[in-house]
């Protein structure tokens, strides 16, 4: 599974000491956005913070995708709000994944 094969990469990644950075994150969170795991894109997100990367548009656009594939509209909603208060702008991939999760909820 794509976003299983993803985490364990980000884990080789570790043990060889290299550096991540965001696009190697933005990657592993989009992988786990294509196999529905909204819960690990989200931590994924929060150990970007933890290693002092900060989260950009796409990073959080991959997110809301996530939890749009998840069936979760609230948390996707609930993370444009974030990403506003952060001071990163929503673009039009975070708007339209939030809407159809809205969409699919009924």
């Amino acid at each position: 599974i794509c976003w299983q094969q993803a985490l364990r990469r980000l884990d080789m990644t570790r043990s060889y000491e290299l550096i991540l950075d965001c696009i190697t994150y933005n990657a592993a969170i989009s992988a786990c956005g294509k196999g529905e795991q909204w819960q690990q894109a989200l931590i994924l997100c929060t150990l970007m913070r933890t290693e002092d990367l900060k989260p950009n548009v796409i990073t959080c656009s991959a997110v809301v995708h996530a939890c749009e594939k998840g069936s979760h509209w609230m948390r996707a909603v609930h993370l444009l709000e974030v990403m506003q208060k952060n001071y990163v702008l929503p673009n039009v991939v975070a708007y339209n994944a939030a809407i159809s999760a809205c969409e699919k909820d009924g």
